[in-house]
């Protein structure tokens, strides 16, 4: 009986790789579904909405924190830093 002819690359991932993948889908996942829940809030007005994209945008993929300042949102979303920080607390 012979052997089986030596592979040279496979196209599977390794479960470490498959693990990251998932973990990535499901950081993605929980983003987009805080962003669609907050879109629903008829209380929330479009700026309050604005903010939370810029958290979510600056949300780091290994801590899953943001550190994007007051005073860098204010400027991406065209608003002074005093309402910023009273929507983010």
């Amino acid at each position: 009986m012979q052997d089986a002819p030596p592979v040279a690359g496979h196209n599977r991932p390794t479960f470490a790789e498959a693990l990251e993948r998932l973990d990535h889908c499901g950081f993605l996942l929980a983003r987009l579904e805080t962003l669609m829940l907050a879109v629903r809030d008829r209380r929330l007005d479009r700026a309050c909405l604005q903010v939370l994209a810029a958290l979510v945008e600056g949300m780091s993929r290994e801590t899953r924190t943001a550190w994007i300042s007051h005073p860098d949102i204010a400027d991406l979303v065209g608003i002074p830093v005093r309402p910023v920080a009273n929507y983010i607390s």
